[in-house]
């Protein structure tokens, strides 16, 4: 945390320079009143949603991550996939991954690769 004693203008201004001159797009400056802070930040995700939610869809679209395969998400699949990876290398619990499956439905479907996995990493690891 910075305390400044500047106008908050100012200090909006200088920030806002600081932003465009690293490249920062994940960057946001907000002036407001404390009063209505909670309202002005609602309204900037809003906008900030409405606004990129066309664009993103379109990206997923046309990654296929939208595609449907036997009732479940492409997306779905691919996280779950690197899920097993990541438990394999013992990154990520296999619980999480166990309830990434149930929650999907997927477990019978994953159930040989998931048992796999974990008799080659040994009974310490479960």
């Amino acid at each position: 945390m910075d305390i400044i004693s500047s106008r908050p203008e100012e200090v909006a201004e200088r920030i806002s320079r600081r932003i465009d001159n690293e490249s920062l797009p994940l960057e946001a400056v907000m002036l407001g009143v404390d009063e209505l802070w909670d309202v002005s930040l609602m309204k900037f995700i809003f906008d900030l949603t409405n606004s990129s939610g066309p664009k993103n869809a379109a990206g997923f679209m046309r990654s296929g991550r939208m595609n449907i395969d036997n009732g479940v998400p492409m997306d779905a699949r691919l996280r779950i996939e690197e899920s097993l990876r990541q438990v394999q290398r013992g990154i990520l619990d296999s619980v999480v991954l166990h309830k990434e499956l149930e929650a999907w439905q997927l477990f019978d479907e994953y159930q040989d690769q998931f048992f796999s996995m974990l008799k080659c990493r040994g009974p310490s690891h479960t």
